[in-house]
């Protein structure tokens, strides 16, 4: 996890928009050092950042104090928010950061937390982070302090690391039992869907 101070986090211009010839990811943070940045930013296929710099619309946008951590945009499509936006969460989780979180939508739509797609809402239930916590960005915002989660896992990439899921293990027995934990054995090389 890395912490930037007074940093402007704008909504999306482009998100899943490849397919029409623009980006898929560009909004989000303005990273200082935009080039030499990677954990922080986007990516896919392990380290590799996919991401385009985003672009602020206003010279002076609104100013905000405070701790927050970033976890990324929110799209309507199960899998790429899944897969692609939500890797952030459980390494946010480990962290023991309680304040609020941070998500961008796109440029000129209004969201609130209660209306957040109802698998989010559930998959930010499951890891203790209650919708009041819960900020979204449809503006430029400078935020005193934001801290940005690496990602644990990329879209194309390897899987995460033994250590990640042992601690998601660890994590979901304290939420669910033990007694409904999916057991893994370490050697068994199957992948599973979800």
């Amino acid at each position: 996890m890395k912490t930037f101070r007074n940093l402007v986090v704008t909504p999306f211009d482009e998100l899943l928009d490849s397919p029409i010839g623009l980006s898929d990811h560009r909004g989000g943070p303005i990273l200082p050092r935009w080039e030499e940045e990677v954990h922080s930013r986007h990516c896919r296929y392990g380290t590799r950042p996919v991401d385009e710099h985003p672009v602020k619309s206003v010279d002076t946008p609104i100013t905000v104090s405070g701790d927050y951590a970033y976890l990324g945009p929110i799209c309507h499509h199960f899998g790429h928010q899944i897969a692609d936006f939500s890797m952030r969460i459980f390494p946010l989780v480990m962290s023991g950061f309680k304040g609020p979180v941070l998500f961008s939508i796109r440029r000129g739509t209004e969201l609130a937390a209660r209306d957040l797609p109802e698998f989010l809402k559930q998959v930010l239930s499951y890891f203790e982070i209650s919708l009041n916590r819960v900020r979204i960005v449809s503006e430029d915002t400078k935020f005193e302090c934001v801290l940005i989660p690496f990602q644990q896992e990329t879209l194309f990439g390897p899987p995460p690391e033994k250590k990640i899921m042992d601690e998601l293990r660890a994590f979901s027995d304290r939420r669910l039992g033990v007694s409904h934990r999916l057991r893994f054995n370490s050697d068994v090389k199957d992948k599973i869907y979800i």
